[in-house]
């Protein structure tokens, strides 16, 4: 009956160590798994800050080509009004050569009827 109970204390105690062993093996591995999460954890930190100042940066330069496009308008404006400023001076220069050259037309013909006249009272002089 002794060595029954031995024989059991025996087995008990190594089942005993089997488990803790097991115990160490599981211990181990949490705190290697706990080591990832705090890893996983301050990398998703800093994956935040990142995509926070990527976003402000993304802030900063989108505001730039807004205030960019807003100068390229008034740019485009002040441009167009001067545009628009040219072709009416053109088209007063158009229109002042139009004059001038009904005038040309005008003296030319008159200076041919003087002529004409010089002619004809050229002739008169001569009889």
């Amino acid at each position: 009956v002794i060595s029954d109970k031995v024989e059991f204390l025996e087995r008990a105690n190594a089942e005993i160590s089997e488990h803790q062993e097991q115990k160490k093996k599981y211990e181990a591995k949490f705190k290697n798994h706990s080591a990832v999460v705090v890893q996983l954890r301050n990398e998703a930190k800093l994956m935040e800050k990142e995509i926070e100042n990527i976003s402000l940066s993304t802030e900063h330069d989108l505001s730039n080509a807004k205030s960019e496009i807003q100068q390229l308008k008034l740019i485009l404006n002040e441009k167009s009004a001067n545009e628009a400023e040219l072709k009416k001076k053109i088209q007063i220069q158009e229109t002042k050569i139009t004059e001038l050259v009904e005038l040309s037309k005008a003296g030319n013909k008159t200076l041919e009827e003087a002529r004409e006249q010089a002619v004809v009272a050229d002739g008169k002089l001569v009889e």
